[in-house]
């Protein structure tokens, strides 16, 4: 019988490496306005359904769908500057595999304006992710934890060695 931790590792990592092959538009400049409804012509789309019923019907979950497309388009237009911001120091990965504010009260309010939205724009898309797949594949609490532990190890892999990140409450340094 294999490890069930294992999988859920096997399966996050599958799904990062997904979200950097299939889609390169990371080096996009940020938009945080609402998804486009046109989809890129050279991705192929396993089901043209909306995002609302992705998430009403797990079912309806595919990597290649139109819901985790557009969510990994928006990812994209953020990413060099959610990378920026950890190489600074502003913002950091956390356990559950999210993205926390560091110390953000010595910046300038526009900055600290910028670096808050982004954050929560992001965090609401990978929050959207994580639960069409825990409910996708049936995660009890304990499972559902393991993977996104497993979703911030993948992150905080890909990213550059200095940033910081939150385990058990406390801001370490890569």
């Amino acid at each position: 019988m294999q490890n069930p931790l294992k999988k859920t590792f096997i399966l996050g990592s599958f799904f990062l490496a997904v979200i950097v092959i299939y889609y390169p538009a990371f080096s996009q400049k940020n938009t945080d306005s609402p998804p486009s409804n046109k989809i890129s012509n050279n991705v192929k789309t396993q089901k043209n359904i909306s995002p609302e019923k992705s998430l009403e019907n797990p079912e309806n979950f595919f990597l290649d769908s139109k819901f985790s497309q557009q969510i990994f388009k928006r990812q994209g237009a953020r990413r060099t500057d959610l990378v920026d911001y950890k190489k600074k120091g502003y913002i950091g990965e956390t356990s559950e595999g999210l993205i926390a504010i560091r110390d953000i009260n010595k910046l300038n309010p526009t900055l600290k304006k910028k670096i808050e939205k982004k954050v929560k724009f992001e965090n609401k898309d990978r929050n959207r992710l994580y639960q069409a797949f825990i409910k996708r594949n049936k995660y009890n609490q304990q499972q559902e934890k393991t993977y996104r532990q497993n979703m911030f190890q993948s992150h905080l892999q890909s990213d550059p060695q200095g940033v910081y990140y939150r385990a058990e409450k406390e801001w370490l340094k890569k």
